[in-house]
């Protein structure tokens, strides 16, 4: 039996899927027999890999816009009603930064807080009723960087700490009705080619790094958290020696990022 047959007769939606983990979590829901609603705002990009589903035999819905438009919200919900309703919610959608706290510029701290944090709230709130009623799954993506603040990523760090406290109180509100909420913390992953993320001055960088996991296995990691309906799941072997490390030797980790500047980050690379 695959991993992923519990998926199979499902509607999963996930959002900031025209790339990345997104798109290839989008592949292995229809690779297992799910419908996809599929989401970005580069419909060229979201098209390519709405074709390349339906080349698979999925059913796809598409939905072009942005995460915290509640325009965007109705039409995620309009479309997954058109494939039986939502069943596991996936908040993919996010962006990232790098620079110094003092030079970020206003846009880009709201970019970075709006994309991440509110976008998962609207599309959570937008689903929830629906989840709730079916004993769904609402998934969010977090990062390392969520479990620890790191210096030149401020403001992403706080966006995805953020998210856990979302998660949390998401669960403890709604315990008593069986909807499973779950939070991933990735680490380093394969980036496309073609990856933007924020400068300070609000320009736009490629990302090209050393990864851990390919784009493939962190969307399986995804997936299988909201099949085994666990709460938490950290990711890489640096991952967990960072949580470890927070949690035993506190003063050390300050200490020791402290005494990085911007190089402790990338020690996790």
């Amino acid at each position: 039996m695959s991993r992923f047959s519990f998926l199979s007769g499902k509607t999963v939606v996930i959002t900031g899927s025209s790339r990345g983990i997104g798109r290839e979590t989008a592949h292995i829901c229809v690779e297992a027999g799910a419908r996809v609603v599929i989401h970005g705002r580069n419909e060229a990009k979201l098209n390519e890999v709405a074709a390349a589903l339906l080349e698979k035999g999925g059913v796809v819905r598409m939905v072009v816009g942005d995460i915290c438009d509640p325009q965007t919200a109705a039409d995620l919900k309009q479309a997954a009603d058109e494939l039986s309703g939502c069943d596991v919610l996936i908040n993919n959608a996010g962006t990232s930064m790098r620079g110094p706290f003092s030079e970020i510029r206003t846009d880009v701290l709201e970019s970075v807080m709006r994309t991440n944090v509110i976008g998962s709230a609207v599309s959570t709130q937008t689903f929830l009723a629906d989840l709730i009623s079916v004993r769904g799954s609402v998934i969010f993506i977090s990062s390392v960087s969520g479990m620890r603040g790191f210096p030149g990523i401020s403001i992403y760090s706080a966006a995805k700490m953020a998210l856990t406290a979302l998660a949390q109180s998401i669960r403890a509100e709604t315990s008593p009705t069986g909807l499973h909420v779950g939070i991933i913390y990735i680490g380093f992953t394969e980036n496309d080619p073609d990856k933007e993320i924020y400068n300070a001055d609000g320009s736009i960088m490629h990302s090209k790094r050393k990864h851990d996991m390919t784009q493939r296995d962190v969307a399986a990691e995804i997936l299988l958290l909201a099949g085994r309906r666990k709460y938490r799941r950290v990711l890489t072997s640096k991952g967990w020696l960072l949580l470890t490390l927070d949690r035993l030797a506190p003063r050390l980790v300050d200490h020791i990022i402290n005494r990085s500047g911007g190089r402790f980050h990338s020690l996790l690379k």
